[in-house]
């Protein structure tokens, strides 16, 4: 997922401000015409096939009462896919995906490694306990509403993948206590 808009610092207090926020979701669609070239000398890898693209464009319109309240806040989403013919290359740390009709992609490639013992509702750090607990439920509920652009979304707290943290997230986490 990739955007060329800039993220709204996160804030304390609503923000009243109308916008528009467009992402773009690619993934290799069809693997049967898709090639893997990997070098484990050079840490080079090439793969090619045909990729699915998703643009995905928000429009969030903020209304306020007379006195500055904000009563409702309401999203318009619009998805539009297309197909197309895409490379990856890996030289090392750096990638490049090039896919026809889309702007280069390039950078760096971060590396982490999942263990068996992770829980993936958990979203507060307390040290102690890998279960989760109130301030989990507590933590996630505070991001409620974000969507990408905004600078509370974290799309680990997105379970359902529907670009918006919402009450089924919330359920998920609180249904793991």
């Amino acid at each position: 997922m990739w955007t060329t808009n800039t993220s709204r610092a996160t804030q304390t207090i609503e923000s009243k401000e109308n916008c528009t926020h467009t992402y773009y979701a690619a993934r290799l669609s069809n693997s049967s015409v898709s090639t893997l070239n990997a070098n484990t000398t050079t840490n080079e890898y090439f793969l090619n096939g045909t990729w699915t693209v998703s643009k995905i464009e928000s429009i969030i319109t903020v209304y306020t009462a007379e006195n500055g309240t904000v009563i409702r806040v309401h999203r318009d989403q619009d998805i539009t896919s297309t197909e197309a013919y895409g490379e990856l290359a890996i030289n090392g740390t750096q990638f490049t995906l090039a896919i026809d009709g889309q702007e280069q992609l390039s950078g760096s490639i971060f590396r982490s490694v999942t263990r068996s013992w992770f829980n993936p509702f958990k979203m507060h750090d307390d040290g102690n306990t890998n279960a989760v607990t109130r301030t989990d439920v507590k933590t996630i509920a505070k991001c409620y509403g974000a969507m990408p652009g905004w600078g509370n979304y974290d799309s680990k707290m997105d379970f359902n993948e529907n670009y918006r943290v919402d009450i089924a997230d919330i359920s998920t986490v609180a249904a793991n206590i």
